[in-house]
């Protein structure tokens, strides 16, 4: 039997460059937003449960919905910031770098967008479970305002 060799080689134009320590420290930012919502969101359900359960709907918890969603919302407008900072200093750099390059390869501006397009997908499904707990909290305040009776119904004056 004849064996046949083959030798194979690495192309390096072709090898994704390393994760940034920029890109690591916003997926670590991601992450722990994504468990911020999930406490605030743990703590708002328990305690609504436990507040129905006493009947006591009017001691803060109409207040800590409304605070909560005011943190939500500013949750949502700080991720998209710095995602555009981090974009924008990523942008420059990779620029700076294409321009210092006597020829600029291809695949150095496919990693690039691929980059891009992997930080604003992760972006937005952050923002976007920001918003669904938002949401979850302004359905909960506005079911709360509907069920109370209104203060001059129950104290005739």
């Amino acid at each position: 039997m004849l064996l046949q060799q083959t030798s194979t080689t690495w192309d390096l134009r072709y090898e994704p460059p390393p994760i940034s320590s920029g890109l690591k420290l916003y997926m670590l930012f991601l992450f722990f937003i994504c468990i911020i919502t999930g406490i605030k969101v743990v703590r708002l359900w328990r305690d609504g449960r436990s507040a129905r359960k006493r009947q006591d709907m009017n001691h803060g918890y109409p207040q800590r919905l409304q605070v909560a969603s005011i943190s939500l919302g500013q949750w949502i407008v700080c991720t998209f910031l710095i995602w555009g900072i981090l974009a924008s200093i990523t942008l420059y750099d990779e620029s700076n770098g294409l321009l210092a390059s006597k020829t600029v390869p291809t695949s150095a501006i496919l990693f690039t967008i691929e980059e891009f397009s992997t930080l604003l997908t992760l972006t937005l499904l952050v923002v976007f479970l920001l918003f669904l707990a938002r949401w979850y909290v302004l359905r909960r305040l506005g079911k709360l305002r509907h069920d109370q009776p209104d203060e001059q119904q129950t104290h005739p004056s």
